[in-house]
């Protein structure tokens, strides 16, 4: 049996924007939470360059020297390495990183924002957001480095 590994593509910048909001107006019932993921064009095509380049390294001879050639997932309809394969299996097998960030606006309205540039919720006394709800913008590297120090 040959070796084997993973090697995948990332999304560090998606431009899909999903929202949270509240489901009702009792404190017990859990937010409605829509990532919304891949519902931007653009990260689908991201993605699928990335796995191109991940379908083009499998191919050489010296990955394919440690590893054997690719195992195609079963159950796609479409074949290996076609744009049709590359979309079906990123629809299918995409996962999160789960740093979600940009879901607490910051700024000194609280008409627009969440919290104040000192991160203290508007409007109520004593409670400040210290997560990664207040960064603005996704990083291209993992957020606990910015949130813990």
């Amino acid at each position: 049996m040959p070796n084997q590994f993973v090697i995948t593509s990332v999304l560090l910048h998606p431009k899909s924007v999903g929202y949270i909001e509240l489901a009702s107006n009792d404190p017990f019932d859990g937010p409605v939470i829509n990532p919304k993921y891949l519902q931007h064009e653009a990260d689908v095509n991201t993605l699928m360059k990335g796995l191109r380049k991940v379908v083009q390294l499998n191919e050489t001879s010296h990955m394919r020297a440690v590893s054997g050639p690719p195992t195609p997932q079963p159950k796609c309809p479409h074949t290996y390495g076609t744009d049709e394969y590359l979309e079906w299996t990123i629809r299918h097998f995409t996962t999160t990183g789960y740093h979600p960030v940009g879901t607490c606006a910051m700024g000194t309205s609280k008409d627009t924002s969440v919290v104040d540039p000192e991160l203290r919720i508007h409007q109520v006394k004593n409670l400040r957001i210290v997560d990664g709800s207040v960064i603005p913008q996704i990083t291209s590297r993992k957020h606990s480095g910015l949130l813990f120090r």
